[in-house]
């Protein structure tokens, strides 16, 4: 092994160790859980389903039609 070779080799790893210096630990607290339950009525509204499922079914006839399930006319 080169000397070049030896000092980029000790260089990289000096430089892994200052990058990643121990397991600390970023949150004090447990993180907050949150939920969506104050959506529900919202999420539940008839329009709301009602787009989401077209759009989904939209997505659906795009994916099938690029790997050839569907035909491009239909």
């Amino acid at each position: 092994m080169s000397l070049k070779a030896s000092i980029t080799a000790l260089a990289l790893s000096a430089s892994l160790g200052w990058a990643h210096p121990g397991h600390e630990k970023v949150y004090q607290h447990a993180p907050e859980v949150r939920s969506l339950d104050h959506c529900d009525k919202e999420f539940n509204h008839p329009e709301f389903v009602k787009r989401t499922v077209e759009i989904h079914g939209e997505e659906l006839a795009r994916l099938r039609r690029a790997i050839g399930l569907e035909d491009e006319s239909a």
